[in-house]
């Protein structure tokens, strides 16, 4: 009950209490209490007008930087999961004798939608700080860029370095949301 009391006082009493004193001392300086009603609303319009704006540019401005954060996160989440399951197959087609190419081109063919599509979606993620997108686009790279060498001698540490920026951007990620 307190808390009510006090949050009444706190967005209706102080600024009655504040317009009074506005409309008080105009009124000493003027000697015309219409007059001091007046500039006194006038005052107080301008300030709320003001002051709406920039707490409805915070507030929309933030709720736009965390839904872009939550559904990009999504998508990498997704992302992942359909990664380990290609690369889980690639390993199994290896295991069972398809060509070293083969496995991986079914890999790569497997992931190619997925791949582009999120990387549409970074594109389109303006709330994003750029530096954390560039880093997203270069962890993405790692699972289906041809940084892998001529025999795919680095594809799993390309895989491991996969994974391990993953969890960092979705830290990253989890801190725009929770600011």
């Amino acid at each position: 009950m307190k808390e009510i009391i006090y949050k009444i006082f706190y967005y209706l009493g102080i600024p009655l209490i504040i317009t009074g004193l506005l409309i008080a001392f105009i009124y000493n300086k003027l000697y015309d209490f219409e007059k001091a009603v007046n500039i006194t609303a006038t005052i107080i319009q301008t300030l709320a007008i003001f002051i709406g704006g920039v707490w409805a540019y915070h507030k929309f401005a933030w709720d736009k930087k965390a839904e872009s954060a939550i559904k990009l996160k999504a998508m990498l989440m997704d992302y992942a999961h359909q990664h380990s399951f290609a690369a889980s197959q690639y390993r199994i087609n290896i295991q069972e004798g398809i060509k070293e190419e083969d496995a991986y081109l079914k890999y790569a063919t497997t992931m190619l939608n997925p791949y582009t599509q999120l990387r549409s979606h970074i594109h389109l993620s303006i709330h994003i700080p750029k530096k954390l997108r560039k880093k997203i686009f270069d962890t993405i790279w790692l699972t289906l860029g041809n940084d892998h060498g001529p025999k795919r001698e680095h594809l799993n540490d390309n895989w491991k370095k996969f994974g391990q920026g993953i969890k960092e951007i979705q830290e990253d990620l989890e801190k725009l949301v929770t600011k």
